[in-house]
């Protein structure tokens, strides 16, 4: 078998068929699919049941309880049996004879994993989301122009399902995801996968298509799901931190991390109001932990605004006389 499409699933019956629909058109005697019920309460469990009959190579992996889309992707992972493995959500779709393509660049290039463009749907809004890295089809190392602190690099492009990685990383327990988050686990997993593989390219495919704004996603909780980047976050700074080149890492984490901090400063009116002052307070607990002076420059090369912004809920320490521009505790 040449590729496994581990595909996650919980209460998605009102998107699976689209997805089912399009698994069809991308079948073929080398794709596997391995579907995961994270145990949903709709109808969900009746249209996989179905799917499996109809497709090829399928396998129906149930969960006898909800355990997050980490321990869904793990659970698919270990029955995978396929050379390369990719990732779906029950809620997005294929472009006919996208898997065949990605196992054929997978297999041309023989690097540990392949990276590659997607479409982004918001309604009924296309839009094409490419790969921030312009070097395609070349084989790269994985941390080769990761570390850039200012624009967006591939370490900033952590989505699990657009890529194939090689049964090796299986071997070497490198996606694996950690089952105690329940979001932004990708964003743990894409740093480890940086910093510990060999070999990795960029290719200039575009078959999966990525449904924003589903009510049902992880990525619009409100609630104390949403602030597992905090735990997400403390794992990648301190697998960093004990990184050979931490040094030239390090900044680039803090960077990615306050992007989402300062995206949730921005939400939190938003937030009950128990999640407000959970995020305030851990976000407070964890800065004041990493080094103060790495931490107030790369800040400080931030634009204005966010500088604002974040310094207005922690001042690194040697900044107490730093006085940000319209700025307010939340």
């Amino acid at each position: 078998m040449k590729l496994t499409s581990v595909i996650a699933c919980y209460n998605v019956a009102p998107y699976l068929p689209d997805c089912i629909a399009t698994l069809k058109r991308n079948a073929g005697t080398d794709i596997e699919f391995v579907f995961v019920d994270d145990n949903s309460t709709d109808d969900t469990p009746r249209l996989l049941e179905e799917a499996v009959h109809a497709l090829p190579n399928s396998t129906l992996i149930r969960h006898s309880e909800n355990r997050g889309v980490s321990a869904t992707r793990n659970s698919g992972t270990a029955r995978a049996g396929g050379e390369y493995i990719t990732y779906l959500d029950g809620d997005d779709w294929l472009a006919p004879g996208y898997y065949p393509r990605l196992a054929a660049a997978a297999a041309d290039l023989g690097t540990d994993f392949i990276k590659v463009d997607h479409i982004r749907v918001t309604g009924t809004r296309r839009t094409l989301c490419r790969a921030p890295e312009h070097r395609r089809r070349q084989v790269l190392h994985p941390l080769d122009g990761v570390a850039i602190e200012q624009r967006e690099t591939m370490i900033d492009y952590p989505n699990t399902w657009s890529g194939a990685y090689s049964r090796r990383l299986v071997d070497s327990g490198l996606l694996t995801f950690d089952p105690a988050l329940r979001t932004c686990e990708d964003r743990h997993w894409t740093w480890r996968l940086h910093m510990n593989a060999t070999s990795y390219a960029v290719v200039g495919l575009d078959g999966l298509r990525y449904r924003r704004d589903v009510r049902t996603s992880l990525t619009r909780a409100v609630d104390d799901r949403q602030l597992d980047f905090l735990p997400a976050f403390e794992n990648v700074i301190n697998e960093v931190a004990s990184h050979p080149m931490s040094e030239h890492l390090l900044p680039k984490a803090i960077r990615s991390f306050l992007g989402i901090v300062h995206h949730h400063i921005e939400q939190v009116s938003g937030y009950q109001r128990s999640t407000a002052r959970h995020f305030c307070r851990r976000y407070r607990q964890f800065a004041a932990t990493l080094p103060q002076d790495l931490f107030a420059d790369v800040i400080h090369r931030m634009d204005e605004r966010r500088r604002n912004r974040l310094l207005s809920m922690y001042r690194p320490k040697g900044l107490s006389m730093y006085r940000p521009k319209g700025g307010r505790r939340p």
